[in-house]
């Protein structure tokens, strides 16, 4: 679903580095979101701060979209890349930006722990609805803590915060 238009600054600036098909997801969709709200495409100058700071091997990277359970995918060298803060990895999912959208119609893809393991998003937004754009919902207490990875261990929380903390407890991302 279509959101509101990605800043012309930004937009300015991807069009100077980064492929058509990237640049085409923000005119065509702008800030929207997919796959129940799971999905949303973010502000990439908004993340690159946070991005230096919790995964320094992806500071070059732009950000794409943020998942509702605190992931971020980021485009860097020709590849879409899930970083899963929660779990402390990352991962190439997608070596073109169109075979990132094709998985992102398909709900096997989502639950696939290979590929985006949303499990357990569905039963979380039933309990406490869709997080807002800037929020995602967090296991309390965190995962690398000893938290449970189940829906009734998760909350709304501010997602810039949510992923400093991560990293402040587990260190940045490998």
């Amino acid at each position: 679903m279509p959101g509101p238009p990605l800043s012309s600054a930004s937009l300015d600036a991807a069009v100077e580095r980064l492929p058509d098909d990237v640049v085409a997801l923000w005119r065509d969709h702008g800030l929207g979101a997919t796959a129940d709200g799971y999905l949303r495409i973010v502000e990439p100058t908004a993340w690159q701060d946070v991005l230096a700071e919790v995964a320094p091997r992806f500071a070059a990277a732009t950000p794409l979209m943020s998942s509702a359970l605190g992931d971020l995918v980021v485009w860097l060298d020709g590849r879409a890349h899930l970083l899963e803060f929660r779990r402390g990895t990352s991962r190439i999912i997608a070596n073109r930006l169109s075979t990132l959208l094709v998985i992102l119609g398909y709900e096997s893809f989502l639950a696939d722990p290979d590929y985006f393991d949303w499990s357990p998003f569905p039963e979380a937004r039933e309990r406490l609805g869709v997080p807002r754009s800037d929020e995602c919902f967090g296991f309390s207490p965190l995962l690398a803590l000893g938290g449970r990875r189940s829906a009734a261990s998760l909350e709304v929380v501010d997602m810039r915060e949510h992923v400093l903390l991560i990293s402040s407890v587990a260190g940045p991302l490998p």
